[in-house]
């Protein structure tokens, strides 16, 4: 068995999953999770979050009470006689280091509970294969939304996502995420452009819509992807996989748009700087196909 910490949004918990995915194959069998994180987080300053997975063809379980304590909650003495005896421990947990990718982490036994964010494909580009059948949805889009999914569909279709909400709206998210600048995306749009061979058709995603029509301003038109929100916010992850080219925002929303984006000549441009702070490494976030300006 292999389990998952679930945290975050839809785009974390992705990696969390994908990472996942691959220990479990390694050694067939099963792959549950933990979302305790949502039950249980208090923190007033973060994003309140819940189970988002169920949207896909995920192959994950809930791990129940019992799989879980025999992680988490080991007494004193089996702890201790772990600790000097190590060929006793039967269940392993292992806390991720951060960035950058650990390869060590692969080598992880069968019984093993993963705590991390793991925001990098290579902890699980040898399954691609599998994700892109799991991350297809369980609900087909429909409606106003079948017509975006044509739109996107289109040679020439550019995806660009434009990342605010919480992190505007929280001060704690702005001070450690940042936001990508206009000069960011007018410089992205502009590389990807002069690769084309047919104007382009730019399709704005983002959670701010209001604020995009104010002040995004390409010099060319662009359509804006505004009906999707809530629960029905992962169409735009969908829709972004299925344009030809994308710019990303500093969000693993977007990234997964990109990373599950199947065409061969794709390119995807994404910001250098990750964070708001560049003490954090996050050179091995982006796969290394991927202009990062």
């Amino acid at each position: 068995m292999i389990v998952v910490k679930l945290y975050g949004g839809l785009g974390n918990q992705m990696f969390q999953y994908a990472i996942g995915r691959h220990l479990s194959l390694i050694h067939n069998t099963v792959l549950k999770y933990d979302d305790g994180f949502f039950q249980f987080n208090n923190d007033t300053t973060s994003t309140r979050r819940e189970f988002e997975l169920n949207v896909f063809n995920t192959n994950i379980t809930k791990a129940n009470d019992q799989e879980l304590n025999r992680y988490l909650n080991k007494s004193r003495l089996r702890k201790r006689l772990e600790r000097f005896l190590p060929f006793l421990e039967t269940h392993h947990i292992i806390h991720e280091k951060f960035h950058p990718f650990d390869p060590d982490v692969l080598l992880a036994k069968n019984n093993t509970y993963l705590n991390g964010y793991w925001q990098s494909e290579k902890y699980f580009t040898a399954c691609r294969a599998e994700l892109l059948k799991d991350f297809t949805l369980k609900q087909p889009p429909v409606g106003i939304s079948k017509a975006i999914e044509e739109r996107c569909k289109k040679n020439n279709a550019v995806a660009i996502h434009i990342r605010r909400g919480d992190y505007v709206s929280r001060a704690s998210n702005t001070e450690y995420h940042g936001l990508c600048s206009m000069e960011y995306y007018y410089q992205a749009i502009q590389l990807i452009v002069s690769k084309m061979q047919t104007p382009p058709e730019l399709i704005v995603f983002s959670d701010d819509v209001p604020w995009v029509k104010e002040n995004f301003k390409p010099g060319m038109t662009f359509y804006c992807a505004e009906e999707n929100k809530g629960q029905q916010s992962v169409y735009d992850l969908y829709f972004m996989s299925l344009c030809r080219h994308n710019v990303v925002a500093n969000s693993s929303f977007s990234w997964w748009g990109a990373w599950l984006n199947t065409h061969d000549d794709k390119i995807v441009v994404a910001p250098k700087q990750w964070y708001a702070t560049d003490k954090i490494d996050s050179s091995q976030i982006a796969p290394e196909t991927w202009i990062r300006i």
